[in-house]
This record gives structure tokens, sequence and C-alpha cells, in this order.
């Protein structure tokens, strides 16, 4: 997700009734394939392919408007249990706070994130001994100040700065830990009848804090050069369209590194009193977490849909293609055996949930996933299906 996406979704995420939900929740799950991979490599490293996992969780969101102002909080703790493969057991936090401060002729929306879970098993080469672990709990948090100030019609300046750190409990895989610094500036229009329209420039510097070149972190910066622009079409949709130029820049790149254009489209519909429709579309640069690659370039098409059946039942589907090229440094070059270059990765989704007339829900669910890779070492397939049992107390 690009800068500009980021500015314009903490207001979006705090603006609404006030409310405050505290939850309880069980997921259990049946995996065809936990270890995201095939039976041989699951059978090398001692791991069960299939597994069932058991999930309890506690949640709390908070939506509150404190005058001008207005916050956003949510928060899960859970902890997977695996029946079949208990040296996967992790836990499973996801936290997320938006602000919205209200300050003369500025609005600032600082932000917050974290999400701790274990790891997709399947992006690690059978290369030093295919007994190797492959547990891995990983850590993303991100923590961001976006502002635009101006009149609320009119023209605005925009900026921002934003710090990510993706960290892995394996000591195999800290090579891949990473921080971003991103900061970004520029100019926006606004004007009810036309739109939101925002012109901006944004510089991204990411290092690899366990990869020394020399006296020097492994590295990359990343330019971009963009514009976006927002509007609602009629009663029904509304589109988001961001363009911009990427520049990539890095200490010691094999081969030639990406320069090229980026996008970002988001189309939502709503069609009352039942049916949601969204199609998202997005190509731009990404640090990589869980493997030896410096950098990969991500294209992804997704749609999705939501209907009402009735007062109680909710259905939904969704479908995502990812495709994604990797780009490694002279530090960590490919090895012979064949290092994860490109893939291709489906994942298809539905739900159905079930809300009593108590704060009770049931939510079945299920999923099909599928990776193509340059190597057959990474490819695999999979299914899962589970039952979500949850309890909310909202007031």
């Amino acid at each position: 997700m690009t800068i500009a996406a980021l500015a314009g979704s903490a207001s979006a995420q705090t603006v609404g009734e006030d409310f405050l939900e505290f939850g309880a929740q069980v997921d259990l799950r049946y995996d065809s394939n936990v270890v995201n991979g095939n039976s041989e490599r699951a059978e090398a490293r001692g791991y069960d392919k299939t597994d069932q996992i058991i999930t309890p969780s506690i949640t709390a969101t908070i939506n509150k408007t404190l005058g001008r102002h207005a916050i956003r909080a949510s928060a899960l703790v859970g902890y997977d249990f695996h029946l079949q493969n208990p040296r996967l057991d992790s836990e499973r936090i996801a936290a997320d706070l938006d602000g919205l401060l209200n300050l003369s002729l500025c609005e600032v929306r600082p932000g917050a994130s974290f999400q701790r879970r274990q790891a997709e098993a399947g992006n690690r080469a059978l290369v030093l001994d295919p007994t190797l672990g492959i547990d891995n709990v990983q850590t993303i948090q991100e923590y961001k100040v976006d502002a635009s100030c101006g009149r609320p019609i009119g023209l605005r300046a925009i900026g921002g700065v934003s710090w990510r750190m993706g960290d892995n409990s394996s000591v195999l895989r800290q090579l891949a830990d990473y921080d971003s610094f991103t900061y970004h500036g520029g100019i926006g229009y606004h004007q009810p009848s036309i739109g939101t329209l925002d012109l901006y420039v944004s510089n991204e510097s990411t290092e690899y804090e366990n990869r020394l070149i020399g006296d020097e972190l492994d590295s990359y910066d990343v330019r971009r050069y963009g514009a976006s622009f927002e509007r609602d079409i009629g009663a029904r949709w509304n589109a988001r369209v961001e363009a911009f130029y990427v520049n990539v820049d890095s200490a010691a790149v094999i081969g030639d590194d990406f320069s090229g254009a980026g996008w970002n489209i988001a189309l939502n519909g709503t069609f009352p009193p039942r049916l949601q429709i969204g199609l998202e579309f997005g190509k731009d640069v990404f640090p990589v977490l869980n493997n030896d690659a410096l950098y990969m370039r991500q294209t992804l098409y997704g749609v999705r849909a939501n209907y009402a059946l009735n007062e109680n039942w909710d259905l939904a589907a969704a479908y995502s293609l990812r495709d994604r090229n990797y780009t490694y440094s002279q530090l960590l070059p490919p090895s012979t055996e064949g290092n994860l270059l490109e893939d291709q990765f489906n994942l298809a989704t539905v739900s159905a949930t079930y809300k009593t007339a108590s704060p009770l829900s049931f939510t079945l669910y299920g999923g099909y996933e599928n990776r193509s890779a340059n190597n057959p070492l990474f490819d695999y397939d999979g299914f899962y299906a589970g039952l979500t049992v949850k309890y909310v107390l909202r007031r």
C-alpha cells in the first residue's frame, strides 16, 4: 500500500457511530496443507501435512468521537493450538489504532498497528538440512502520522511519516528482519462535486538489520511520484484511483533495480438493501520478510462480494491473484539449489455467517489456495474449512 492510500485510510476508519465492543471467540479449522508444501517436504521435516487448529481469542473494538476529534482502536489476542504439529503452536495478536485530530486548519491522523502470528511455512528451501524446523513467529509493527493543512474545500498541503518493522523469531529467518522509514509530501485539492485529488512525492528507505556489506547494512530506497483521485460515482459506487512512478535504488542489487509504473485501484459498490461488491487492483514494491530476497514486485487482482440473505444470514465470497517477482542482493544471492524467484498465488474463499437474536454468531468458511513458482519445490495447493463461534457485547 502506498503512502497516499495510508493517508486517506485513517480518517475513513474514525467516522461513524460511537460504540464499544468486547468479544470472545473460538475458531476450529481443518487445513489440508498446513506446511504450505508437498508431502515429501513435510515428511522430511517431521511434520504432518494436514492439521486441525483450535484458536480461542478475545477481541475489543472502540469507536469514539471526542468533539471535533475521533479515535478508533481494535485488538485481537489469541493462541493457535495445532493438534498434529504442536511445534507450530503460537500466539496470534493483532491491534490497530487510528486517530483524527482537527487542529484549526490542519487534520492530523496518527496511527499504529501490530501483528504477530505463525509465518507461512512454504518459502524456505531444503538447502541446509531437511530436518530443520519450519516454525517461525513473525512480528510486523507500524507507527505513522499523516497530516493535511488547508480549508475543507480547496487546496491543502499534505504530508506524513511512517516507521515499519518486520521481525522473525527463527534464527534461520532473521536475515530478513527489516526496518522501513517513509516520508511523503505534496499538495491536494478537495471539492465535493468533483472529488479529492492528491499529488505527492514519497521516499521509502528499507534496511535489513542483520545483513552487512562491509560496514554497511544491505538496503534499498524507493522513490515514488504519484497522484490519487477519489470520488463517489452516483449513489452506489465509490472509486479511488492512484498511479505513481516507482524508482528503486539498492546498495548491491543483482541485475537491474526496478523502475516503472505502479498503481492502486479500488472500486466499491453498494446495492441496497443486500449486496456489496468490491474490486481491487495494484502494483508496487514491498520488503520481504519470509525469504532472503531484497524486495519483491507484486501485482494484485482481487474481487469480493457480500450478500445479506436476510436478517440472520450473511454470505461472502472473494478471489485474489498475487503475481510476485523477487529481487536479490549480492549479499544473499540465489543459491544453485534454487531460490524463490517468482510465483503466482491464488486464493478463493467463501463464508456464511448466522447471527442470532443474542450476541452469539456462527461463521462457516472455507478456502482454496494454490501457488505456482519458478521452482517446483515451492509449488503447492491446499484447502481449509472451519467454524468460528463468536460472542460479542456491544454498547
